[in-house]
């Protein structure tokens, strides 16, 4: 918290002389969330998570230890109030302090935006345009808006001691893109008048104005809260000498398409590398991802939300300013599992690289950043880019291929349930991992499967990566496929765990076998050998001995064969001894086996045949 000391002469001059700490230097990726409604004990603990939080400021009022509370969660986090300059949100007479004085100050001063037509400038509902350029009214005490605004903001929010700083909302720097949006005027052609001489203002004039008046508010604003505030400002705004920061609303789609809002005199890079740097530089992505299925707590998860995460997280990794995502509606709370991931320091600025695919023989050209545990890759190009991993980078996305090893992760794995016969029309082998990771950080982790026979590769699955988040557990559901028939016999399947690079690691790779028989022939005539002996292997994982019924039934269901009560011992197996021509042993031809055991039964199918 702030030690704010305030002096006051008189009623019209103030100063506040305010001792900030240092903050820490945050890690990557850097996230940040604008909460507009007064959070409840719960969603404080949540939003505590992120780097950056925005609140409105009325929480100053009601719920001023919601601020201590996100502190004490998080000591290294920032706090920041919201504020509308250009505007005052409709209503604002039900609204709480200081958007209700702000309300009441522009009402009485008149310091509304009107049109050509004697209208006031905005949209019922929503909010109502500030006349902020400075040839409006002059109160009682012969102040214009922006230089009154300075005051009111030192006054009632920064002296609190409460904020880190303020994002300052409608602090756009040219106006003349609202006579572009018949919404906002009573009658349709109705065009901006901040002169009030009834007639259009000329686009010209009405930028020199506001520009004016914005520079006015802040450098007037700096020079009263000193340099250790934060201030971000919202819109197309060069402020570049007052400002730590702006925000990329509606990112990539706002005021040109994703170069220009990453490069241009306003872009996002150019924001992380020219505007100021002290105490925190913080641009800001406002990414809005809209659907009525989401929630507070979670956006409506599709292969299309997952791409779009992707390209704008990637799109902010570029650079070294904030992240965030939320319905276009407002508040959410969607933290993901990318957010957990600890990339390191960047080892250098973003750049536009080339992939060589072998694949194609040709590079791809790709925007690059690498960090200390990870290498960023976005893609905001309509291409696709092969990588020799066997990854494709499909456009408009991005990739984070992790460096470090997956720590803490341990493999479960449910692939058949004891001995199970597959048919040769099976073209697959299903099984489910449960993958647990231990640790404080998400990872991303590799997981295949092949199928051997006596040692030799018989089959390989796809390689699969994944995202797993801090202290999770992801369950997976897999197939092995299998592109020719296999000969009967026995098979292992073996399923590896590993690191993006696909590398089977010693100490986090997994080894497991089960035991697939595969339409098993037992000979009815000739040696008593292994091969002539009809086998039943235990069901791994099973720790101590089990009783079961064992049945052979024909083709027609009629049973020819049964031991009612046999003890299957967890190290051993059971031979039911060699085939016979002849006595009480089944004729040649097709046969079910189905093993009994409690409720549960399993059933395989025999060919038995003549040598």
């Amino acid at each position: 918290m702030h030690n704010v000391v305030r002096v006051g002469f008189g009623l019209a001059i103030g100063f506040i002389f305010a001792v900030s700490p240092s903050f820490a230097a945050h890690g990557y990726p850097r996230v940040a969330n604008v909460f507009n409604s007064v959070p409840t004990p719960e969603q404080i603990k949540l939003l505590s998570k992120w780097d950056l939080v925005c609140l409105g400021p009325t929480i100053q009022e009601t719920k001023p230890e919601a601020i201590d509370s996100l502190r004490s969660y998080n000591p290294d986090i920032v706090v920041i109030a919201y504020f509308p300059a250009g505007f005052v949100w409709d209503g604002w007479q039900e609204l709480g302090e200081p958007a209700h004085g702000y309300g009441v100050k522009v009402e009485q001063n008149d310091w509304w935006l009107y049109d050509d037509r004697g209208n006031p400038v905005g949209e019922s509902g929503y909010l109502w345009f500030t006349n902020f350029t400075p040839i409006c009214h002059r109160d009682a005490s012969g102040k214009r808006l922006a230089s009154w605004l300075v005051d009111y903001i030192a006054d009632e929010i920064i002296s609190t001691g409460l904020w880190d700083g303020l994002f300052i909302d409608g602090l756009f720097e040219d106006p003349t893109w609202i006579n572009d949006f018949d919404k906002f005027f009573a009658d349709p052609g109705a065009s901006i008048d901040a002169d009030g001489d009834g007639h259009a203002d000329p686009p010209e004039s009405l930028s020199v104005w506001w520009r004016s008046a914005v520079e006015t508010f802040l450098s007037e604003l700096r020079a009263r809260i000193g340099p250790s505030y934060i201030l971000i400002g919202n819109g197309k705004n060069y402020m570049s000498q007052y400002l730590n920061g702006g925000v990329r609303e509606n990112f990539p789609c706002m005021h040109g398409g994703w170069e220009a809002n990453m490069f241009s005199d306003f872009g996002y890079l150019t924001m992380c590398r020219d505007w100021l740097q002290f105490p925190l530089n913080c641009p800001l992505l406002l990414c809005y991802y809209s659907n009525p299925e989401n929630t507070l707590t979670e956006p409506h998860r599709t292969i299309s939300y997952e791409r779009f995460l992707r390209f704008t997280l990637t799109s902010a990794l570029l650079g070294d300013g904030y992240y965030f995502i939320e319905d276009s509606s407002g508040d959410a709370l969607w933290w993901e599992d990318y957010y957990d991931l600890d990339f390191g320091n960047p080892l250098g600025e973003a750049r536009l690289d080339s992939v060589w695919s072998s694949l194609y023989q040709q590079y791809f050209h790709v925007w690059v950043r690498d960090f200390e545990n990870a290498t960023v890759y976005c893609n905001p190009y309509r291409q696709w880019i092969p990588f020799d991993d066997g990854e494709w980078l499909t456009p408009e996305d991005g990739r984070i291929i992790q460096h470090s090893p997956p720590c803490c992760l341990s493999l479960g794995l449910e692939a058949v349930n004891g001995v199970r016969t597959f048919s040769q029309k099976d073209h697959r082998i299903a099984y489910t991992a449960s993958v647990v990771n231990g640790s404080p950080n998400a990872t991303y982790f590799s997981i295949w499967s092949r199928l051997t026979q006596r040692g030799d590769t018989v089959a390989c699955g796809a390689r699969r990566t994944f995202l797993i988040g801090a202290n999770d557990t992801l369950k997976i559901n897999l197939a092995l496929r299998l592109l020719q028939p296999l000969a009967l016999g026995t098979y292992c399947l073996e399923v590896f765990l590993g690191t993006n690079q696909f590398l089977p690691l010693e100490h986090d790779t997994l080894y497991y076998r089960r035991i697939i028989d595969f339409d098993k022939k037992i000979h009815a005539n000739g040696d008593s050998g292994e091969e002539d002996i009809l086998t039943i292997y235990p069901q791994p994982g099973v720790s101590e001995t089990r009783t079961c019924k064992i049945e052979i039934f024909d083709v027609r269901g009629r049973r020819v064969y049964a031991i009612d009560r046999v003890d299957l011992e967890p190290s051993s197996r059971i031979d039911l001894g060699p085939a016979q021509k002849d006595g009480d042993s089944p004729a040649p031809g097709v046969y079910f086996l189905t093993m009994t055991l409690g409720e549960r039964k399993i059933t395989k199918k025999i060919v038995l045949l003549y040598r």
